[in-house]
């Protein structure tokens, strides 16, 4: 049986500017932060069942803080007053009387005992309230003497991390990153921090250390947000074993890992309803964006629609100059693919590529393959075919050239080429493949680009830009290349 509708929340703008700006305050407390993205996250058409998920609450507040939403507006976020204990009452003062002298009692209320005359309960009353006078009670009220302190520790002469970076100027961050070798820091202050620690005698404390990366690990699930995938189908290969789909699974497990909210969106809608789209995915939290490979040309939205967002690529396929770039090493795969045929006898290895790719990789597979080309002694031109698709030209080549190995960019290009020459897999010339290996399903040697280690690698850039604020494109963006690994044909 079907519950009932659950109805969608609408937001005039100015309850929409003030839900934002109450989620972007820094001043604002944690709940109202909380009710404030419950609001948005609703009316962005988030269900009420991911909403909680998202936010980590239970489904019952978020129908709570919607239904007062409803009925109030923007003043139904705020808490109502309760019948629990009132500001003030837990220093009432009473005065007891039936003693000498009038006694006053801090708590909630005061005891009667004391006002009636005699009596064995007064008499035990008496005795419960008679101070007690042991050996602890002496010695605790027994002056210290100077020389019993000497052998005590002075807090004062104690080296910490905040007196390191007081003495040498910094904050406790930036000393922090210092004394722990992370990089990132100028020399100039590196060197004065240093200085300074080993002035004021500064030793790491391992179990501290120890500690510490028990909480960080322990607050990996808090981080506010999500981040959104935007993938794109590829055309030539389909499954879960295609390129793509292994980066998008090797980052969505990254993100679960972490206890990151994940989700993934297709190119071709962004292209679509550039405006609407970004307007969705920040109304859900969206903090971080990961651009996976593209195979056709899309419409982007313009820069500013990006700035409330941190963007990472995991290809070069999508054209900016302002992205920071996760990506495999092709440059290094091409060598080491060169290398490895050569090892096993080859003199003569051509290069069948299409130029388009060649280009799409800032041309790192002919340059890598004509380096090697050079660097080995080899006379002539490299043997370089860059044409696409064409089959004449691609025989009139292999006529001309009598390639002993073929380098392909993919299995499915170098079975396709292996077709088209009348050549087979394993035969007389030898295929290898320095891009799109799918180890379990080639019989070609070559290289394995680890896609999934690229959309892992990619999520943790992806953080730390969300955590560091850097949204929008950047002025100096930086490219994490990941070499491959090489498997030997079947």
């Amino acid at each position: 049986m079907a519950g009932r509708p659950v109805l969608p929340v609408n937001l005039n703008p100015r309850e929409r500017r003030e839900l934002e700006r109450r989620t972007r305050s820094v001043s604002a407390s944690v709940r109202d932060v909380e009710r404030a993205r419950i609001i948005l996250l609703r009316a962005g058409g988030v269900t009420q069942e991911e909403t909680a998920q998202k936010l980590g609450c239970s489904v019952r507040r978020v129908a709570k803080w919607v239904a007062r939403f409803r009925r109030m507006g923007i003043s139904g976020l705020v808490d109502k007053p309760g019948r629990g204990r009132k500001p003030g009452s837990v220093n009432r003062v009473k005065t007891v009387p039936g003693h000498k002298e009038n006694r006053t009692d801090v708590g909630f209320g005061y005891s009667k005992r004391g006002v009636h005359g005699g009596g064995a309960n007064s008499a035990s009353a008496a005795r419960k309230r008679r101070p007690r006078t042991g050996r602890v009670s002496r010695i605790m009220s027994e002056p210290i003497s100077e020389d019993a302190t000497d052998d005590l520790p002075n807090p004062g002469t104690l080296s910490t991390m905040r007196s390191v970076a007081s003495a040498a100027g910094v904050s406790t961050a930036t000393a922090s990153r210092v004394l722990r070798g992370h990089g990132g820091v100028r020399r100039s202050l590196r060197d004065r921090v240093l200085q300074a620690a080993t002035e004021q005698g500064y030793h790491a404390d391992l179990h501290v250390r120890k500690l510490m990366n028990h909480l960080r690990r322990q607050r990996a699930g808090r981080l506010q947000g999500s981040i959104c995938a935007l993938t794109s189908p590829d055309p030539e290969m389909a499954g879960d074993r295609s390129y793509g789909n292994r980066i998008l699974a090797g980052a969505r497990a990254r993100a679960l890992e972490l206890r990151v909210a994940w989700e993934s969106l297709p190119f071709g809608e962004l292209s679509e309803h550039p405006r609407r789209t970004m307007r969705m995915l920040y109304s859900r939290g969206v903090e971080g964006i990961l651009l996976l490979p593209v195979y056709q040309k899309h419409r982007l939205p313009s820069d500013s629609a990006w700035i409330n967002f941190s963007l990472v690529a995991a290809t070069y396929s999508v054209a900016h100059s302002g992205l920071h770039r996760v990506v495999p090493d092709q440059f290094k795969n091409m060598q080491v693919v060169c290398r490895a045929l050569s090892d096993r006898g080859c003199r003569r290895i051509g290069l069948v590529i299409p130029q388009g790719q060649d280009e799409r990789v800032r041309n790192h597979f002919s340059g890598a393959f004509a380096t090697y080309h050079i660097a080995a002694g080899h006379r002539g031109p490299p043997l370089i075919f860059a044409r696409d698709g064409c089959t004449e030209h691609l025989r009139a080549w292999y006529e001309r050239a009598r390639p002993d190995a073929i380098v392909a960019e993919s299995s499915w290009a170098a079975q396709l080429i292996a077709s088209q020459l009348g050549l087979g897999i394993p035969g007389p010339v030898a295929f290898a493949v320095v891009a799109h290996l799918d180890p379990s399903q080639s019989r070609a040697g070559g290289i394995d680009e680890l896609p999934e280690q690229v959309g892992a690698i990619a999520v943790n850039r992806l953080l730390r830009l969300i955590i560091h604020g850097e949204k929008g494109f950047s002025e100096h963006p930086t490219v994490t290349m990941i070499e491959g690994e090489w498997h030997d044909p079947q």
